[in-house]
């Protein structure tokens, strides 16, 4: 008898790597520096890369440590005003919480 459900949020529920993706390439525009949507899905996404490694990797003059405080905080605005569950899981969720923990 299943007795909880436990749900890994990100990917199952919401989908925040767009958010990510947005918020880094935000937070670079405010540096002057061009980072596309491609190069987050190939270095983040694909290599299993960070911030740092980014930074130099592309040999960019500004401590990289600037551009994730600023990501972080447009990440943090759009987690209020952009994120959404995908279609149908408030639905299950609720469902699930009315029986299970």
């Amino acid at each position: 008898m299943i007795k909880a459900i436990i749900f890994d949020m990100d990917g199952v529920i919401v989908d925040t790597e767009p958010l990510h993706c947005h918020s880094y390439i935000k937070a670079f525009k405010e540096y002057n520096i061009s980072f596309t949507e491609q190069e987050f899905y190939d270095f983040w996404t694909k290599k299993g890369g960070d911030i740092k490694e980014y930074v130099e990797y592309k040999k960019i003059p500004i401590d990289y440590k600037i551009i994730r405080d600023c990501k972080r905080k447009i990440y943090k605005e759009k987690l209020f005003t952009e994120l959404r569950t995908y279609d149908g899981m408030r639905d299950i969720i609720k469902l699930l919480f009315a029986n299970l923990p």
